[in-house]
Order: C-alpha cells, then structure tokens, then sequence
C-alpha cells in the first residue's frame, strides 16, 4: 500500500530510457526482458517506470525466470504466463516463443532457439544487462555467445558524476560506500561487493538509462534486479 500510495518516491520515469531503446530497436537491436521478479511486480513497475504499453519496446518477457538457473540448465521448461493461475504458471510452452507474449520460468536456450528461428541465422551474439554481479552476469558471462554488462549505479553516486541524480543520494548513511571499508588505523580496504565485482565482472557501467529502475530506499545490497536484456545483430 505504501510504495503504491507514494510511487514517485520509489519508482523513476524513464523517459530517456524508452527514447534510447527506440533509438537502439531502429538500428536493429532485439530486446527481451526477463527478471526473478513475478508476473504482476513486473507489471507493476514497468508499467509505472515505462508506461502502461512498456510491453511495445520487447519482442517478449519472462518474468519469475529464476536467474541464476535460468542460465545454468538448459531444461527448464517455459511456461505461458496466466494471471488467473497460481504463480501464474500457464501451460508449458515450447521454443521459439511468440513474440509479443508474456512467459514464466524457462531457460537461456529457448531464447537462443527463439531468436535463431525469428532472424533465420545462428550464433547470434548476446548481452545481459543486469545489477547481480553472481547470480545474474556472471553465470551469463560463461554462456558461448553471450556477454554482460553490470550497471553499478554507486559508482555515478561516488564518482560525483550524476549531477541532479536524486535515487542514490544519502545511501551512506545507512551503509557507507560501497566500495572502500575504512579501517580502525585509517587505512581503506575493499568491500566484499568491490571484490566480487573485480574477480567476477568484465565490464561495469555506471549507468545505461534503460537498464535499472532506482529504488531509493536503504535495500540496494539486496538481491533486487529488473533485468533488461538486449539482442546483438551481427
């Protein structure tokens, strides 16, 4: 009740988000989201981030997709996404998905038969846009013929290089940064979150502007991830 009473404190416009996709679709590029979160969250957030026909700038979405599993097996089934079932698990869907369909659980190859089916070419490359630099990127990252690209939001909040950016302001009053541990002796060490982004991420972004809605509350160490993923033609 509380985040849907007060949205514009926890849910950004991104207006220049949808701009860049377009921009991006007109040259060529296919997108799909696919995120952890359910169906109706989904909805929820995106439709208020990127309006109510968010849907018109991916070819398909699959939600409750279960990352890092999604990329580790390539058995997991695809189901329909059906509100009016529990969890809402539709019937079981085989690839190539449909474009323009809403989809549940599933796995990393039944996008690689869904795009091989709809651009009529293989070994078609890939990039996962996400913020989980374990479950999320890294897992994408070992996949032949995909990459990733983890946005680090705090590195535009510590970098001082977002001047009017308002979600991430005063984060350190809760936790510090996110980088750098400062020692009893003065001295600054590396975080747990700084480590594992060196030892397991290639390439790290401040920020795309269509990949992230900002959460301004104090939760931004937890596992929240709204994933964009975006196709690659050669």
């Amino acid at each position: 009740p509380a985040l849907v009473k007060n949205l514009e404190h926890y849910i950004s416009k991104r207006e220049k988000a949808i701009t860049s996709q377009k921009e991006l679709k007109a040259k060529g590029k296919r997108f799909f989201l696919a995120t952890n979160s359910h169906y109706d969250a989904c909805n929820f957030t995106m439709g208020t981030a990127f309006g109510k026909d968010w849907r018109r700038l991916f070819d398909f979405t699959v939600t409750g997709s279960r990352k890092p599993t999604f990329f580790q097996s390539a058995t997991n089934s695809f189901c329909s996404a059906d509100p009016s079932r529990p969890l809402f698990y539709g019937d079981v869907a085989t690839p190539p998905l449909k474009m323009g369909e809403d989809y549940v659980l599933g796995n990393y190859k039944g996008i690689e038969l869904t795009y091989e089916h709809e651009l009529k070419k293989a070994s078609i490359k890939y990039l996962f846009v996400g913020d989980q630099y374990f479950s999320d990127c890294y897992w994408a990252m070992k996949l032949p013929n995909w990459d990733a690209l983890v946005v680090v939001e705090e590195l535009a909040r510590e970098g001082k290089i977002i001047g009017k950016e308002k979600d991430l302001l005063g984060y350190e009053k809760w936790w510090g940064s996110h980088f750098f541990e400062e020692m009893p002796d003065g001295t600054k060490k590396l975080t747990v979150w700084a480590n594992l982004m060196i030892a397991v991420i290639k390439k790290v972004s401040p920020g795309l502007d269509l990949s992230l809605i900002h959460i301004s509350e104090p939760t931004r160490r937890y596992a929240i991830s709204y994933a964009v993923f975006c196709l690659k033609k050669k």
